[in-house]
């Protein structure tokens, strides 16, 4: 499902903060909020590039996109 290593890292990264919260119930409805939003991201980029039916592409961009932003926000590009 994941096609890039943002993704992966954010979903790690979350791993690594689920550790904090108390309850299963909490960690669960915080990773279906993220899963939710990865899936809402990855359609809407697809979608904005033409390629409406394609979710990997869309979550290649969307990850693109989001290390580009970053990158410009920290004056590297």
């Amino acid at each position: 499902m994941f096609q890039s290593e943002p993704e992966i890292f954010q979903l790690f990264f979350c791993f690594y903060q689920f550790s904090k919260w108390q309850t299963r119930e909490e960690v669960d409805a915080k990773l279906q909020n993220i899963m939710v939003n990865i899936c809402k991201n990855a359609a809407s980029a697809a979608k904005e590039y033409g390629m409406e039916d394609n979710l990997a592409a869309g979550a290649n961009i969307a990850g693109f996109l989001k290390v580009a932003n970053a990158m410009m926000a920290h004056g590297v590009v």
